[in-house]
């Protein structure tokens, strides 16, 4: 899901080190996403699916995807989010989080801060 959105492509730097991963639907979250996909995208659509038949936390920073998530009470995050998560759990330094970030935006993220606080 990542791989094709530029704004999130450097999240990819995540998957490696173990602090995002990358997962398949099985049979009934394959169902739970054709059902979403009516009114979301691909990837909100995998992504809600997933984390609310896992009772995991689901990450987008969609809207409608976010409203989603409140209607299943699937609780969510967005993508600073994750990133300061990353930060606090020491497993992405605040410099490296806010040179990601920087090259996010600079890829088409709409961010609400430009630089993550300490």
């Amino acid at each position: 899901m990542l791989a094709g959105n530029a704004p999130l492509a450097g999240c990819l730097k995540l998957v490696g080190p173990g602090i995002l991963r990358v997962a398949s639907l099985d049979k009934i979250e394959g169902a739970t996403y054709g059902q979403l996909s009516a009114h979301l995208g691909p990837g909100e659509s995998g992504t809600i699916a997933a984390a609310g038949h896992r009772q995991e936390v689901g990450v987008t920073d969609d809207l409608a995807a976010r409203r989603a998530c409140a209607d299943m009470a699937i609780p969510m995050t967005g993508i600073i989010g994750i990133v300061r998560a990353a930060v606090r759990d020491r497993q992405l330094a605040l410099t490296d989080a806010n040179d990601l970030l920087r090259t996010m935006v600079e890829s088409g993220l709409h961010s609400p801060m430009q630089r993550l606080p300490v």
